[in-house]
Parts: C-alpha cells; structure tokens; sequence
C-alpha cells in the first residue's frame, strides 16, 4: 500500500464481515470491523496504515467469536492481532489472539476454535503484529 491507495476499511456489518472478527475503536471515533475480502491485504495490515497515515490511535479492541466476547483495557500504547494455527499428525487447532503491548511486554489473550482461552505474558511481537498509538507525536 502506497500514500496514494484509498483505505478500505469496514466501519459496519456487512457480509465481508465474519461472525468471529476483531472489532478496532479508534481515536476519531470510527469502529472498524475485520473482514474477509481476500482480494485486499489482511485488515490489520490495512487498519495499521490508516492509524498511521491519519495520525490516529487504537483506543479499544474486542474480539467476538460468536456470542463470546473478550474486550480489551482501552487507550493501550499498542494493540495486538493475530491468528496462531497449532498442528500435530492428526489433529490442529486454530486460535484468534488480541492483545496490548506496553513497555516491550504483551498481555496476549488467545481463544481457540472450541473458545477454550488463555492469557499469555510475552515480548511484544512488535510489527506487523502489533500497531502502536500515532496520535501522540511518537
């Protein structure tokens, strides 16, 4: 993506938007939803360029599996997305991870395809992974 790309981003359900997604609040008071056009790059990679390009900030991540639904502490220095797939043989486990970074450390909260969940203290995975705050002159 160049300066020059216009920003598709989903500000609402529509059918682009899965049932299991993130949800991103951002600073200018914009909600944006996780979709699933393939013919676009990933969202997050999409909502990191226009946090930076318009000078804004994350201000809450939710993920939503279903009726399940995990909600972030608001106004973090970074926030965390990925998609984490564990395999073995004969079995495999897909996971959808959000988190916050702060200080060089994440709090990473994973839920599983059977939304079993558990919280990871770690390094921050830094980017793509992570997209920090750009509205405060950093």
């Amino acid at each position: 993506m160049n300066n020059e790309d216009e920003i598709i981003l989903c500000r609402k359900v529509t059918k682009d938007v899965g049932k299991n997604k993130w949800i991103a609040s951002l600073s200018n008071g914009e909600t944006i939803f996780e979709d699933k056009i393939k013919s676009l790059p990933p969202t997050w990679e999409r909502l990191g360029f226009y946090v930076k390009k318009h000078g804004l900030a994350i201000t809450n991540l939710r993920l939503q599996i279903g009726e399940l639904q995990v909600e972030l502490p608001a106004n973090q220095p970074g926030y965390i997305q990925k998609k984490r797939v564990e395999s073995t043989g004969s079995w495999s486990k897909f996971s959808l991870c959000i988190g916050y970074a702060q200080g060089g450390k994440a709090m990473i909260h994973q839920v599983d395809s059977n939304r079993g969940s558990h919280t990871v203290y770690c390094d921050d995975p830094g980017e793509p992974f992570t997209i920090y705050r750009h509205d405060t002159g950093d």
